[in-house]
């Protein structure tokens, strides 16, 4: 899906294709060569069912009760080695070599304070600082760390709070990204939040500033706030204001609103 505001191309159908093909390829080959490299060593004889450890991560995430939860010591495991890896390489890949995104769009302006996107690679960092005016990057990848090299070249802070995809950003995580976006937006440019494809894990950090930083510490607020977000970037997860984190922020602001009286 292109949002307008990004500098990327549309996609044609042909590319479009291509790149699900690609990273379905990626991610069933790599999960079957792992499968099969494991049976035979540990001599299981299982080689033919090695196929399905790519159906293994999505187990997992249809396993949780909610949203909300986390994942077990073996579902955290599984999602890192057989969902991250092969789709960030798939990322990589496409958009280093081939010029194409995976995860599109890279980046939404959300306001003077945040641009909220998709994982940046390497090819991305001069577009964010010149097209974007971004001079500091929130990084709630678990699975990536960010093209390190690039920012320190043009002199662009990260603060990377790690987060497993699809789990829900820890609140004390939420309010160190809102203090961030506090010292290094505004005047001094934009700050770039980012996960896999800017749909959740970012929504969260986001609406985290919004809620310490701008007063949206009501429920109706939020809500309104997540709705207004949606509007500028459409892949942002319409539940994202369910966040127990979330929650938990709105209720403490709530009680600081109260003392402050």
């Amino acid at each position: 899906m292109i949002h307008p505001n990004t500098s990327d191309l549309p996609d044609t159908p042909t590319t479009l294709a291509f790149k699900r093909l690609y990273a379905a390829s990626v991610w069933c080959i790599w999960s079957t060569s792992l499968g099969c490299l494991l049976t035979s060593t540990l001599g299981l004889g299982l080689t033919p069912l090695a196929s399905l450890l790519a159906w293994v991560p999505l187990f997992f995430m249809e396993c949780r009760s909610s949203k909300n939860a986390y994942y077990s010591p073996l579902g955290f495991i599984s999602m890192r080695v057989l969902f991250d890896l092969p789709l960030t390489f798939s990322g990589y890949t496409l958009r280093e070599f081939c010029n194409l995104r995976l995860f599109s769009p890279l980046a939404s302006t959300y306001d003077s304070n945040i641009v909220q996107g998709s994982m940046p690679f390497p090819s991305d960092v001069s577009t964010l600082y010149n097209v974007y005016n971004v001079r500091a990057v929130i990084n709630m990848c678990g699975e990536y760390p960010g093209p390190l090299s690039e920012y320190r070249r043009l002199g662009v802070e990260q603060l990377r709070l790690s987060t497993v995809d699809t789990t829900v950003p820890k609140p004390e995580d939420l309010r160190r990204g809102a203090e961030f976006v506090k010292r290094y937006g505004g005047d001094r440019g934009r700050v770039f939040v980012h996960c896999k494809g800017g749909i959740g894990r970012a929504s969260a950090m986001s609406l985290a500033h919004y809620i310490v930083n701008e007063g949206c510490g009501t429920e109706e607020k939020v809500k309104e706030k997540v709705k207004w977000m949606k509007g500028k970037r459409e892949v942002v997860y319409e539940g994202v204001g369910e966040y127990w984190a979330i929650k938990q922020l709105v209720e403490e602001e709530g009680e600081e609103g109260k003392k402050g009286k």
